[in-house]
């Protein structure tokens, strides 16, 4: 049967309209089958943003809102996940003008770059780096934007390392990120990347980056760069947090 769902997510309506914007512009870009959703609208209200939308079942809004790729996505754009909303799911009684209850064609499969980079960040965001470290070169040149701090130029996957376990006690056990690959083929790929983590005096640095990654016909990346989309803020961070 047809089921209306309405979503509330409190929080700032300027914020979670962004938030919103960037996460459906990530949708629009995954590969996958259709997840029976039919109609979608999207309002902003004095202190919360709305979801409304008509979909297949009931059972199609479930399994949407405890897929963990869906989750992950929201999390990169910063946006929050289901649990946070207040959801009330409706059986549909009429609505004018009729649905079209046909479903687009899914998209192709993904590249196997993108299968790769997105199972990094997969295993980054559970703090296991192998997979991340295994596609990187030996020789990897890695251009990173203020977000990183004093470690904007590194050559080398040693080096690279190296600057991690530097980087990473800044945080102790808070720093985390949650990568989406948002596109990939046979030279490169791009992830959109939201990093999170709070020092010991309480300093939280919150940034969303676009990570952008040269492959190899092997697989493997040579060079990378990072583009903060939250730069203004990252700077100020480490103006107050110098290492």
């Amino acid at each position: 049967m047809t089921a209306m769902l309405i979503a509330r997510f409190p929080g700032d309506p300027d914020k979670l309209g962004a938030a919103y914007d960037r996460a459906h512009q990530l949708i629009a870009l995954q590969p996958g089958p259709p997840i029976g959703e039919l109609r979608h609208h999207c309002a902003i209200g004095d202190d919360a943003l709305y979801i409304v939308g008509l979909w297949r079942s009931e059972a199609h809004i479930t399994a949407r809102f405890t897929d963990l790729a869906f989750q992950r996505l929201l999390r990169a754009a910063a946006f929050p996940t289901p649990d946070a909303a207040e959801i009330t799911v409706l059986h549909l009684h009429a609505t004018t003008p009729p649905i079209d209850r046909r479903e687009p064609m899914a998209m192709n499969p993904a590249h196997p770059n993108f299968t790769r980079t997105q199972q990094s960040w997969d295993g980054i965001a559970e703090s296991d780096f192998t997979a991340a470290l295994d596609q990187l070169a030996d020789d990897v040149i890695i251009e990173n934007g203020p977000g990183a701090g004093p470690w904007r130029h590194i050559e080398g996957r040693d080096a690279f390392i190296q600057m991690a376990m530097e980087f990473l006690p800044i945080f102790g056990d808070t720093w985390r990120q949650d990568g989406t690959c948002l596109y990939a083929d046979d030279s490169m790929s791009i992830a959109l990347v939201h990093e999170t983590g709070t020092t010991p005096a309480g300093d939280v640095f919150d940034n969303t980056a676009v990570y952008i990654t040269r492959i190899r016909p092997d697989g493997i990346a040579d060079r990378v760069w990072t583009v903060d989309l939250d730069t203004e803020a990252v700077e100020s961070f480490w103006a107050r947090n110098s290492p």
